[in-house]
């Protein structure tokens, strides 16, 4: 009997690591549509679809369907859903933030990026390599094999810092602010901001944010028998109001809510015991 839902996820080669956080492929093969949540966690992804017949849900009540072959999306307003049908199989690779700017330069706004544009005609034969690649490695090996003739160029004089900047806040699970950065490495806030901003696309107390919540989701993944309140304690949240409110801003729900009804893709985040 086949598995409804499958997932692998594979990091990425030394010599792609710096651009490429990332590999994953999904499965899914239910017999009736499915909507499965999404979190924006501040990378984009080259993300490649073989049915194209799904739609993007976001805000309220706002949808757009997905009509290309290879996309990425620049950032809706939350929650977000990918509504499929009967089945999917999705291959994604997810750079790393301060990368973004790099692979998906000159858009302002959200919205839907159909590749092709951005890319030319060879990012299609890239998807038809994929799809026709019996295993996942060979997936992943045509995919960096594409990637290295994409990143020949010498980065923005900029792109360490936001690299470093990037890495800071993960070392601190986005328990750190802005000044608290700024005096780390002694530069202005507003040149922070705007570096940031430059090469990761978003703001930085946005990407604090999200780091914050989303190392948060994975902590109580793995510690399911902590309640919502203790879990929000160990990321320093001693106001549930404050909480509830970054959470939402992230993901578009509460933290309830979400946890009802966790996406299956956060299983790759879940430790194996033993």
């Amino acid at each position: 009997m086949k598995e409804p839902f499958r997932l692998v996820s594979l990091l990425p080669s030394p010599e792609v690591s710096l651009y490429i956080k990332e590999f994953f492929y999904l499965v899914g093969e239910w017999g009736s549509p499915q909507t499965m949540v999404a979190i924006d966690d501040g990378c984009y992804d080259f993300m490649f679809f073989q049915e194209e017949e799904a739609t993007l849900s976001y805000g309220e009540s706002s949808s757009q369907a997905i009509q290309h072959k290879a996309f990425t999306v620049h950032p809706f307003a939350p929650p977000l859903a990918y509504n499929f049908g009967e089945q999917m199989h999705f291959f994604s690779v997810k750079v790393q933030p301060w990368a973004n700017a790099y692979f998906f330069p000159g858009r302002e706004g959200p919205g839907l990026v159909n590749l092709p544009d951005l890319y030319g005609p060879s990012i299609l034969q890239l998807h038809q390599r994929i799809f026709e690649s019996a295993s996942f490695q060979e997936k992943v090996d045509h995919t960096e094999k594409y990637l290295t003739l994409h990143i020949q160029n010498t980065p923005h004089p900029d792109f360490d810092l936001a690299r470093k900047l990037c890495l800071r806040v993960y070392e601190q699970e986005g328990r750190v602010t802005v000044d608290q950065l700024a005096e780390h490495f002694g530069v202005s806030r507003q040149v922070l901001n705007k570096v940031f901003l430059q090469h990761v696309l978003c703001t930085l107390k946005k990407f604090i944010i999200t780091v914050r919540i989303l190392a948060l989701v994975k902590y109580r993944i793995n510690h399911p028998d902590l309640s919502l309140t203790e879990v929000a304690y160990q990321f320093d949240y001693y106001d549930q109001a404050h909480f509830n409110r970054d959470f939402k801003r992230i993901s578009g729900v509460t933290p309830r809510k979400f946890f009802l009804d966790l996406p299956p893709w956060f299983s790759r985040h879940q430790l194996v015991q033993g």
